[in-house]
């Protein structure tokens, strides 16, 4: 079988979540891919788990990486240089995908000739329900204004062309932990990409307490972070526009997390 699309899952003690996340990989009605589950070092039974549905379907495949790299962007790195598929999805140990996902995705992008697409998200902390997404919801097109004043692109709901993907990789240094998909996509749109982002929500991700995309000071801080370091291509900073972008930023949150407790 040909591989289309190379999923790539980091997976650092995640054997509470992962089985849930990969059975959702499995139901996927488009079958065309592979599945890389990286493991980053993991103290549990992370290992053991992604082994055994390795065993009972040889499209996923395990990746051990060589040291723990403390967050996420190391093993996606990893994952991207193992991937044989023409097109790359990212999925986060504890999310879960709806089963038309990969086929609505990728008939989209090869109809809007994109390169770079991601889709609507719903938020969950028990069960996830998937089972009444409208999936003929309207698309639209993000580039660097809207990024810059907030992320846009969940990461979990990505897939890029490997050929796009060959020429940016995930951030690893330290300061950008929880922040270096939102600096990639950054990259990727400032070198004159736009995403394609499908408004239904083919992704239900997992609101856990106290991981740090929860703590809006945290996150802010990074944010900000990130915006420091952001040069357009010419190699421009931000200057002035920093603070608008930041502020806005802060006040979408803010929002956001309203929004959050009311539908919770």
């Amino acid at each position: 079988m040909t591989i289309i699309v190379s999923i790539i899952i980091p997976a650092y003690n995640a054997e509470a979540t992962l089985g849930e996340t990969l059975q959702s990989v499995a139901a996927q009605s488009f079958d065309a891919w592979e599945c890389l589950i990286v493991d980053d070092k993991s103290t549990d039974d992370t290992a053991d788990l992604a082994n055994q549905w390795c065993k009972r379907d040889p499209r996923f495949r395990l990746i051990k990486a060589p040291k723990n790299f403390g967050g996420p962007a190391g093993p996606r790195n990893l994952g991207i240089e193992a991937a044989q598929g023409a097109y790359l999805a990212f999925l986060d140990s504890d999310d879960i995908w709806h089963r038309d996902k990969l086929r609505l995705q990728l008939a989209s992008m090869k109809e809007a000739c994109a390169e770079f697409s991601a889709t609507g998200r719903r938020n969950f902390t028990k069960k996830p329900n998937l089972d009444d997404v409208n999936t003929h919801m309207p698309q639209k097109w993000i580039g660097i204004d809207k990024m810059l004043r907030k992320n846009r692109i969940a990461t979990s709901s990505v897939m890029v062309s490997r050929g796009l993907m060959d020429d940016f990789r995930f951030n690893e240094a330290r300061d950008f932990h929880a922040v270096e998909d939102f600096d990639c996509w950054l990259r990727i749109l400032t070198h004159g990409h736009q995403c394609l982002r499908l408004e239904a929500p083919l992704l239900a991700y997992r609101h856990v307490a106290g991981q740090i995309s929860g703590n809006k000071i945290a996150m802010a801080r990074k944010f900000s972070h990130v915006l420091n370091n952001y040069r357009d291509h010419k190699g421009s900073s931000l200057g002035a526009k920093k603070m608008v972008y930041f502020c806005t930023y802060v006040w979408l949150s803010i929002w956001e997390r309203v929004i959050w407790r009311l539908t919770d």
